[in-house]
C-alpha cells in the first residue's frame, strides 16, 4: 500500500509518524529508520509505501529485533515500515546498519573504540610533500585500525552508490585515459580546476551522502565523522575520492545537462573539469560555466584555468588529445631518462632524485626500493596504451634494471 498527503509533502506522513513514536516513548533509533526510509521513497520518486502485506511479520533479524524488544510501544504500522525499508537495502545490495551499537558490530569495534575513531583527536598523523608548484600539500593519514574501518565504509557503502557518469576518477573502469579520450580531436579544450577540492567539502555534506544512501541520521553522522577530519574531507583517507564524486553528483547533473543544450562535451577527474566542442566560438561560454561552478559552492584556482585551441598542445589530465591520446612529451622524456639512468649508473642516484621529484604521486619512503621499483614499473606500464611502440622498447630496458 503506497500513502499521499493531501498537502503533497511526502515527508509529512513519516516526520508524523515520527512524532508520534517518540512522544509513545519509542526510542529515537525507531523514528529515525522511519524517517530513512520516506526519505529513500521520496528520492526514488515515489509516495511513502508500506510493505503490501500488512499482517506479516517483521522479519527475525538480532540486532532489529533487539532494538524493537526495547520499544514495545512502537506502532504497528512503523514495524511495516521497517520491513519496507529491511527489502529496499537489500535490493540496493547496501549493508542495513539501524543503530549506532549495530555498526559498532558491523565494524568489529567496540562503542568505546567506534567513539574514539569518530571523534578522536589523534586519528590522523599530519606530513606534508611538495605541490608541482614547490608549495606544500598537507597530508592526512589515518591510523591503521581507522583506515580499515575507512576502506569497510568504502567497499561495502560507497562503492555500491554509483556516481555521476561524468566523473572519470576513482571508479572502476574509469581512469586518466578515458577520461582524456572524451575530448580527443576538438577544435576547443577548456580547463578548470577547483581549489582545495577535498578541505573544501564539508562534514554536512559527506553526511547527506549517508543519509541519501538511506541511513538513519545518527548511523549517516557516525559515518560521516569517521570519514572526516576537522570537519572536511582529508587528504589521505580512502573514503575521500569516493565521497567528492558523491558530493559533485549535482555539479556534475547541472554541467552534464548543460552540455546537451550548448552541444559541448564534459568530464570530471576529481577536481579537473573539463570542456571541450567543435565550436571554435565556445570559449566565450567559459564565464558562464564559473558562475555554475561557483553557485554549487566550489572554488576556482583561476591559475589553472586554460583555453586550448587546435592550433597549440591540448591537453587532459597529462594527455594530449590534438589527434590521437598520447603521452606528454616532456613527461615520456623524464621516464625514458630516469629507465637509462638506472641502467647504466645503478638505482641508488636516481632513486635519490625520486624521493625528492615525489609530488602528485605516492610517497615514498627513503629505504624503500621496492615501492620505487613499483611506480616507475607504473610509469612505464602507463605507455602502454597511449603509446605502445614506445613501451616496448622501454618496457624491455626498465626489465634489465638490477634492483637488488
Amino acid at each position: 500500500m503506497s500513502l499521499t498527503t493531501e498537502t503533497g509533502d511526502r515527508f509529512l506522513f513519516a516526520r508524523n509518524l515520527a512524532a508520534l513514536q517518540k512522544q509513545a516513548g519509542v526510542e529515537r533509533e525507531v523514528a529515525e529508520l522511519v524517517v530513512a526510509h520516506a526519505r529513500l521513497c521520496a528520492d526514488r520518486g515515489k509516495s511513502v509505501e508500506f510493505y503490501d502485506d500488512a499482517d506479516a511479520p517483521v522479519p527475525w533479524n538480532y540486532p532489529l529485533d533487539k532494538l524493537l524488544s526495547r520499544n514495545p510501544e512502537v506502532d504497528p504500522r512503523a514495524k511495516q515500515f521497517l520491513v519496507a525499508y529491511n527489502r529496499h537495502m537489500q535490493a540496493r545490495r547496501i549493508p542495513i546498519i539501524y543503530t549506532k551499537e549495530h555498526l559498532a558490530s558491523r565494524l568489529g569495534v567496540t562503542l568505546r573504540q567506534l567513539d574514539w575513531l569518530a571523534y578522536g583527536k589523534d586519528r590522523y598523523r599530519v606530513f606534508s610533500i611538495p605541490k608541482a608548484s614547490g608549495e606544500p600539500r598537507r597530508i592526512d593519514e589515518p591510523v591503521e585500525k581507522l583506515k580499515t574501518v575507512q576502506r569497510w565504509i568504502l567497499r561495502h557503502i560507497l562503492s555500491k552508490l554509483p556516481p555521476h557518469r561524468a566523473a572519470q576518477g576513482f571508479r572502476r573502469k574509469r581512469s586518466i585515459l578515458t577520461n582524456a579520450r572524451k575530448h580527443l580531436l576538438k577544435q576547443v579544450v577548456v580547463r578548470i580546476d577547483l581549489k582545495d577540492f577535498f578541505p573544501s567539502i564539508s562534514l554536512a555534506q559527506a553526511r547527506r551522502v549517508y543519509l541519501k544512501a538511506g541511513y538513519p541520521y545518527t548511523v549517516a553522522n557516525l559515518l560521516a565523522n569517521l570519514s572526516t577530519r576537522e570537519g572536511v574531507l582529508p587528504i589521505g583517507a580512502p573514503t575521500s575520492p569516493a565521497l567528492a564524486n558523491h558530493v559533485c553528483g549535482k555539479l556534475d547533473q547541472r554541467l552534464w545537462m548543460l552540455s546537451y543544450r550548448a552541444r559541448f562535451f564534459y568530464t570530471r577527474y576529481a577536481d579537473d573539469l573539463v570542456f571541450s566542442s567543435y565550436n571554435r566560438k565556445f570559449g566565450s561560454l567559459v564565464p558562464f560555466l564559473k558562475q555554475v561552478i561557483t553557485a554549487e559552492g566550489f572554488e576556482i584556482n583561476e591559475k589553472k584555468v586554460a583555453i586550448a585551441r587546435r592550433s597549440g598542445r591540448q591537453t587532459v589530465t597529462g594527455i594530449v588529445v590534438n589527434r590521437r591520446t598520447n603521452l606528454d612529451r616532456a613527461r615520456y622524456k623524464w621516464i625514458r631518462a630516469v629507465v637509462h639512468n638506472c641502467q647504466m649508473h645503478g638505482v641508488g642516484p636516481e632513486f635519490d632524485k625520486w624521493c625528492q621529484r615525489m609530488t602528485k604521486m605516492e610517497r615514498i619512503r627513503p629505504s624503500d626500493t621496492d615501492q620505487f621499483r613499483r611506480q616507475l614499473a607504473g610509469q612505464v606500464a602507463y605507455l602502454r596504451h597511449t603509446n605502445p611502440r614506445k613501451f616496448g622498447k622501454l618496457w624491455r630496458q626498465f626489465q634489465e634494471i638490477d634492483f637488488a
